[in-house]
């Protein structure tokens, strides 16, 4: 399969929101409310029946505005759809989806949106290969044609993008270990300050409150699935102190770690 269908967003808070990348391309379409999606820094007021095209490894996170709001992705290959020889092959526009022309938005103010959501909402619903082919090709075809987007492509940004990946990559692997500023400026190579400011820019969260959203949503995940003590679980998730994880744990889900398990297990 060259597709994929995903749901993403929170429906009643975003105190867990954390910043994805992925190596596919995405499109992603508001489904309900409104809030803001984060694009390699770039902020994005986001509203029911917007859509938002992601190229290949872009760093996005999606927050709310307190109230519900969730989006759906269909992500695909482009690489692989390309060059097959087919009525459909998307490798003409390979250079628009690989430079910085992408990401792009396409908000339900648009004037020329109503046509490109005849097209790309056929991607989000129940089709086979060859019709989700055909409104691909359409929707890019369509973008291709408004020269909707127009910026260059940005070799500093590129650089400055790969350096937060470089450190969510590191508070994926390492989150059970000792994560500080003046680390994740040593291992990209820039000063604290400039790595504060950077991290925050391109993920919405100074760099404390990201690794603490990360370790809590990775110990909602454990206290759903085992039966380890709650010290044992806030110690596997990078949290030296108990006490500390609890009042984290509460902040940001609004319940106790052991109200949660409860409520988890439908007790």
């Amino acid at each position: 399969m060259n597709y994929r269908y995903e749901q993403s967003g929170n429906t009643v808070s975003d105190a867990l929101s954390l910043t994805e990348w992925r190596e596919d391309c995405a499109i992603v379409r508001v489904r309900c409310g409104n809030g803001q999606i984060i694009i390699d820094g770039d902020k994005h007021s986001a509203r029911d029946g917007d859509y938002f095209v992601l190229r290949p490894f872009v760093l996005y996170s999606f927050h709310s505005d307190g109230n519900p709001f969730a989006a759906d992705l269909f992500v695909f290959n482009a690489r692989s759809l390309a060059g097959n020889g087919g009525e459909y092959d998307i490798g003409d526009f390979l250079h628009f989806i690989n430079k910085k022309n992408v990401p792009c938005a396409v908000s339900a103010a648009t004037e020329w949106h109503e046509a490109f959501d005849g097209f790309a909402g056929k991607l989000f619903r129940d089709s086979d290969e060859q019709t989700k082919a055909k409104a691909l090709y359409e929707t890019f075809a369509l973008l291709y044609d408004k020269r909707f987007v127009t910026a260059e492509f940005n070799v500093t940004e590129e650089k400055q993008r790969y350096a937060v990946k470089t450190i969510l990559d590191v508070i994926r692997s390492e989150y059970d270990k000792t994560i500080s500023v003046s680390n994740a400026a040593r291992t990209i190579g820039y000063d604290e300050f400039y790595t504060m400011k950077l991290f925050k820019r391109f993920t919405g969260l100074p760099l404390v409150e990201y690794v603490n959203r990360y370790r809590i949503k990775l110990a909602c995940g454990l206290l759903k699935a085992n039966g380890k003590d709650i010290s044992e679980i806030a110690s596997e998730t990078g949290f030296s102190n108990v006490s500390y994880f609890n009042r984290q744990f509460k902040r940001l889900t609004g319940v106790t770690p052991s109200v949660y398990r409860l409520t988890a297990a439908g007790k």
